[in-house]
């Protein structure tokens, strides 16, 4: 099992290949390229499957499910040039197609494994959560999807500093102090392009999505975003 220091860690999320924000590869790239993180943490929904969704669907949406997964495989494979090795989280969305076979009443010993649809290289594995220590701190991290309550509040709660994915709205990183550690609740941002079908459910909400990452040097979150 590879050793990780976790000094550098990058926290990225919510692409939803093929929908994602047109300069969103070339961001991670630059993110990359300036930190050079020793640990990639994508936050889930990295693929969107609006195709297969249990929700109605627009008209106006031109993609089939093979033609949404064909563009998804492509910006995967340009993904993983720039991260041959990262962790995904499994998330709402990588669960829709699963959902949909439930649906069906396929089992879901029938399906292939989510890496396998994505076509992602072997140095990407799949976890529901990661936990893990920063090695010059000591500080502990918890990284899920999404927890009820938000980020802060479950770090409170948990004990260990948390950061999700899933809202597109959130940016930003707050602490709280419990007289013995400083404690982190981070939420991630987006990379979504918020145009299009997919994304007609955005337009009801007052708050539009903040696209960016996070990368956490020596136990400590720093947001860095993408702009519009």
């Amino acid at each position: 099992m590879k050793r990780y220091s976790n000094r550098v860690v990058l926290a990225y999320g919510d692409l939803h290949l093929p929908y994602c924000h047109r300069d969103s590869l070339e961001f991670l790239q630059s993110v990359k390229d300036q930190f050079n993180p020793d640990r990639v943490i994508n936050m889930g929904d990295l693929m969107d499957f609006y195709s297969v969704s249990q929700y109605p669907k627009s008209v106006d949406h031109k993609d089939s499910w093979p033609m949404e997964l064909k563009k998804a495989r492509k910006m995967i494979a340009e993904l993983a040039e720039i991260f041959p090795e990262q962790t995904l989280l499994s998330s709402n969305h990588c669960d829709r197609p699963y959902k949909k076979s439930q649906i069906a009443g396929v089992p879901r010993e029938f399906m292939v494994p989510y890496t396998e649809i994505l076509g992602s290289p072997a140095g990407w594995k799949i976890k529901k959560e990661v936990r893990l220590t920063i090695d010059s701190t000591r500080t502990k991290f918890l990284f899920a999807h999404t927890l009820n309550g938000g980020a802060l509040p479950a770090a409170k709660t948990l004990g260990v500093s948390v950061v999700i994915g899933h809202h597109h709205t959130k940016h930003g990183a707050s602490a709280f102090n419990n007289g013995e550690n400083l404690i982190w609740g981070v939420d991630v941002g987006c990379l979504i392009s918020d145009e299009g079908a997919p994304y007609a459910y955005n337009r009801t909400q007052l708050g539009r999505p903040i696209r960016g990452c996070c990368i956490i040097l020596d136990g400590v979150p720093h947001m860095i975003p993408m702009g519009r």
